[in-house]
C-alpha cells in the first residue's frame, strides 16, 4: 500500500492559509470563527498524520458493511488523514442548499475521539447532546479541504459525527436534514444503495461561519444542516476505509520523515514545517491463492480481486488484492480497478 504515495505536506499547506484566514477573520469581528480556527491549527500540528491513496480509495465505498463500521476506531485520540482527489469519472456537481458545489482535488479529515473523559473542542453546543444520546462516544470528523477554484485551503463549518451507537433501528425514518442530504446524493448519483445505512449526526464548529451557510440557504436550518453534512461526506468515507484497514491485523504503518534541511530552512522564513507521515504497510504474509475452483461459484476467467476485510474468529485481517484463476484459457475479465482511486 505505501508504494502509491507520495508526500504532498496537505497540512503545512493548509496550516499557512488557516492563519490568513484567522488574521481576516479577526479584522472582520468574527472572534469565535478566529479562535476556533487557532484550535484547528493546533490540531492539525500535533495530531499524527496518514498518507491514503487517491480518493482515500482502501475498500469498495458501494459495499460499506457493519463491519466496517464496528472498525470505526481511530489510532489515535486525535488524527489526520489525507488524501488526493482526482476523478476518472466526470462527476456531476450536486447543489446543495441552492449552492453548487466546486471542485476539490485535495481533502483533509481531521478526526477526533469523542469519549467519556475526553472532548476534542470545548463549547461545541451539540456536545450535552451527543453525550445523552450516544453515551459510548463517537468520532468527529471535520473537513479542511482546498479550493481548486481560489487556490487556497478552506475549514468547514462543521463537520459529521459518527457514534459508537451507529446501527439505525429497523423502522426509524430519517429526519428532513438527512432526507434532504440524501436527495442530494441521489440527483448526483452518489447514492449506492448498496451502502451500510448509519446514524451520524452533524455539528457546527465554526458558528458565524454557519450563520453565513443559513442565509444563503433563506434561513432554512435543516438545508444549512444538509449542506454541512454533505460537504464532510467524503471525509467520513476517508476515515471509515483508513480505520477499516488500520484495525487489522496484518496492517501497520511506516513512517516518512520530512529532510531536516529543508525544515530548518521554512522555520529560518517562520514557516510551518513539514511533518512526519505515516504510511500504511501491508504485511507480508502468503502469496494469494489462485481462485481456480469449481461449482457456481468459481471464476472462470482471469480477473483482478480487490482488497478486502475477512472477519476470522479471533481477529480481523485484511486480503490483498489478487489475480484470480491466472492463465484462464476463457481470457480475462477487463475491470477498471485501481489501488488508488475511488468514487466516494
Amino acid at each position: 500500500m505505501s508504494d502509491a504515495i507520495t508526500p504532498v505536506n496537505y497540512c503545512t499547506h493548509a496550516i499557512e492559509d488557516l492563519r490568513k484566514t484567522i488574521k481576516e477573520t479577526r479584522a472582520r469581528g468574527l472572534t469565535v470563527t478566529a479562535a476556533r480556527l487557532e484550535t484547528v491549527i493546533q490540531m492539525l500540528a500535533a495530531a499524527p498524520k496518514f498518507l491514503l491513496p487517491n480518493c482515500a480509495e482502501l475498500i469498495d465505498t458501494e459495499n460499506i458493511r457493519e463491519t466496517h463500521l464496528e472498525l470505526l476506531r481511530l489510532p489515535y485520540p486525535v488524527t489526520v488523514f489525507e488524501a488526493s482527489w482526482h476523478k476518472e469519472k466526470i462527476v456531476p456537481a450536486a447543489t446543495v442548499a441552492g449552492v453548487l458545489e466546486t471542485m476539490s482535488t485535495r481533502r483533509i479529515a481531521l478526526c477526533c475521539e469523542m469519549t467519556e473523559d475526553h472532548t476534542p473542542v470545548r463549547g461545541l453546543k451539540e456536545i450535552p447532546a451527543l453525550r445523552r444520546h450516544y453515551p459510548e462516544g463517537g468520532i468527529f470528523i471535520y473537513p479542511v479541504y482546498y479550493s481548486d477554484e481560489l487556490k487556497t485551503w478552506n475549514p468547514g463549518a462543521g463537520g459529521t459525527f459518527v457514534p459508537r451507537e451507529f446501527r439505525i433501528p429497523e423502522g426509524h425514518k430519517p429526519t428532513r436534514m438527512t432526507q434532504m442530504m440524501l436527495d442530494v446524493k441521489e440527483n448526483a448519483g452518489r447514492l449506492h444503495r448498496n451502502s451500510f445505512q448509519h446514524f451520524a449526526e452533524p455539528f457546527v464548529l465554526l458558528d458565524e461561519m454557519f450563520e453565513m451557510v443559513a442565509a444563503q440557504s433563506h434561513g432554512d436550518i435543516d438545508a444549512a444542516l444538509a449542506r454541512l453534512t454533505y460537504d464532510a461526506n467524503d471525509e467520513v468515507h476517508m476515515a471509515i476505509q483508513a480505520c477499516a484497514v488500520l484495525n487489522c491485523a496484518n496492517v501497520g504503518t511506516v513512517d516518512v520523515h520530512p529532510k531536516p534541511a529543508m525544515n530548518a530552512r521554512r522555520l529560518a522564513m517562520r514557516r510551518p514545517p513539514f511533518f512526519t507521515y505515516k504510511v500504511l504497510q501491508l504485511a507480508t504474509g502468503k502469496a494469494a491463492a489462485s481462485g481456480k475452483g469449481s461449482g457456481p461459484h468459481s471464476a472462470p476467467r482471469t480477473h483482478l480481486r480487490r482488497g478486502h476485510i475477512r472477519r476470522l474468529a479471533n481477529k480481523v485481517t485484511w486480503v490483498r488484492p489478487a489475480v484470480v484463476n491466472a492463465g484462464s484459457e476463457r481470457g480475462v475479465v477487463a475491470k477498471d480497478y485501481r489501488i488508488a482511486g475511488n468514487e466516494p
